[in-house]
């Protein structure tokens, strides 16, 4: 039986007849689809921002303005709960690399930390620094090479990872990787 003949005699024509051409079928399917990806878009978090790389630079520099202080208040408001070092040939857990410190400090060391070219890489939560730090112990100009991985939790930067060795004396190499 044909629809257009038959309408009122066949319910599914009823319903046929109800339903849209499929211009309106796609222009519909257009605009769900449409409104969907805007309010996922609203709800993503912009990543690896201007104000990201410049938040991980601080969290960093707040490790060493700490650790030359001997703040332990102001190092835990950067250090994450899991924080870990590798410095100076050991593996320091959490507060452990800041009583070195301290200790060294109170032995009437002198550390002067000066970071310098840092490259910082930022993701939506975890990002990594390299860097050179330019220094001295007890005056005597030292550098080192250092790496730092943090997480951000809470809408806040933490180190949860830092890297520091004594760079070779003379040039620094010009291949990469060596």
């Amino acid at each position: 039986m044909d629809c257009q003949t038959h309408r009122k005699a066949l319910p599914e024509c009823t319903i046929f007849a109800m339903s849209m051409n499929p211009k309106q079928i796609i222009g519909s399917l257009l605009a769900v689809f449409v409104l969907a990806a805007a309010a996922v878009s609203a709800r993503a978090e912009a990543c690896g921002t201007v104000a990201d790389r410049a938040a991980v630079v601080q969290a960093v520099n707040t490790v060493f303005v700490a650790a030359a202080k001997d703040n332990m208040t102001l190092f835990h408001s950067v250090a994450s709960p899991e924080f870990y070092a590798f410095d100076n040939g050991r593996q320091f857990h959490g507060d452990e690399l800041m009583a070195q410190i301290q200790k060294l400090h109170a032995e009437g060391h002198v550390f002067v930390w000066k970071v310098t070219d840092p490259g910082v890489h930022v993701g939506c939560h975890i990002a990594w620094v390299t860097e050179i730090n330019r220094g001295s112990v007890d005056g005597k100009p030292t550098t080192w090479l250092e790496s730092a991985t943090l997480k951000k939790t809470g809408g806040k930067w933490r180190v949860e990872f830092f890297n520091s060795a004594r760079a070779a004396e003379g040039p620094p190499s010009t291949t990469p990787g060596k």
